[in-house]
């Protein structure tokens, strides 16, 4: 469980990140958009989150 103002941190974190990558060019699934949720909600550390997006990229 984390905070109410560590979950607005990181809320506002994502949502500058996220801006900013779209700005240039990125798309961001839904995939991706709810692990971030889980992220900010506290259900995932920044560790697992990492882990967790590097299972939905391709494999080489």
């Amino acid at each position: 469980m984390i905070s109410i103002t560590e979950r607005k941190r990181r809320y506002e974190d994502l949502a500058y990140a996220m801006g900013s990558c779209e700005m240039e060019g990125c798309i961001f699934t839904a995939e991706i958009r709810k692990l971030y949720e889980r992220y900010a909600n506290g259900e995932l550390s920044l560790k697992e989150l990492g882990d967790e997006i590097d299972k939905t990229l391709p494999k080489k």
